[in-house]
């Protein structure tokens, strides 16, 4: 037991002294006047490195287990959304829309497929690397509300809020898929999704809706996915690898203990 107490310790004292920054921060609402200024910059038409910066800040909190300027709605209350879908509509076409790279439209329709950090594309990952039944379980049972985006199931249970090793791709690689949608938009491969998508449409069909039904935004969103899923796979083994050494010295400590 002595081997565990300061791990335990360390986390007990890292817990209450962030719980006391948070609890400051509420005090003074700085949190909420944060929250606003990124929801500010989220939805309007900001520099696209900011909107990428934005990505990142989101992606970051959420896998620290904090809400995000975005959310899981394609953004169309603001007057640059407005004045894509007015163009879409006077025009029969969304290609050449006055605002194209809206980090609100591309973040919901690219960059979110199962919820914050690509969740559907680390679940398939697990699904395709897992072998054990725990684990072939725990993709099963979160599979229906991971795709129609309710990750927290996955993000506890797996765990990645907080878990170092998915830290790089659940924080980059909904950046990366931005940067592909956008170079995909400048050379008008696809349109700029500007249409209201209902809540709880499954991720991967997000700009599909968003485009009014374009096959070739459909395709690419699922070769996005598949690229997501690809990136994900070593990141899972390198997890899984860790959990199961983590099992092994468990085993071992109780084996002393005994």
């Amino acid at each position: 037991m002595a081997a565990y107490t300061r791990p335990i310790l360390v986390i007990m004292l890292g817990a209450l002294a962030i719980n006391f920054v948070l609890n400051l921060v509420s005090y003074y609402s700085s949190y909420t006047q944060a929250a606003a200024l990124m929801q500010s910059l989220s939805s309007g038409n900001t520099p696209f490195w900011l909107e990428l910066l934005m990505v990142c800040l989101t992606t970051l909190l959420e896998w620290l287990g904090i809400i995000g300027s975005y959310n899981f709605q394609l953004g169309t209350d603001s007057t640059e959304a407005m004045a894509n879908l007015n163009y879409a509509l006077a025009h029969h076409t969304a290609y050449g829309v006055p605002y194209p790279y809206l980090g609100s439209s591309l973040y919901n329709s690219f960059a979110n497929f199962g919820g914050i950090g690509l969740a559907l594309a680390l679940l398939l990952a697990m699904a395709i690397v897992a072998h054990s039944y725990n684990e072939q379980r725990m993709v099963r049972a979160n599979f229906l509300p991971v795709l129609f985006n309710g990750n927290t199931g996955l993000m506890v249970g797996l765990p990645v809020l907080l878990n170092p090793l998915y830290i790089l791709p659940a924080v980059f690689l909904p950046m990366v898929n931005i940067l592909i949608a956008a170079f995909a938009i400048f050379i008008h491969l696809i349109p700029t999704p500007v249409y209201w998508v209902p809540d709880g449409t499954p991720g991967p069909l997000v700009a599909y809706v968003g485009s009014n039904g374009n096959f070739v935004t459909l395709l690419f969103t699922l070769a996005l996915l598949a690229f997501d899923v690809w990136v994900y796979i070593p990141f899972v083994r390198l997890s899984l690898a860790v959990e199961g050494r983590i099992r092994e010295i468990d085993a071992k400590e109780d084996h002393k203990d005994v």
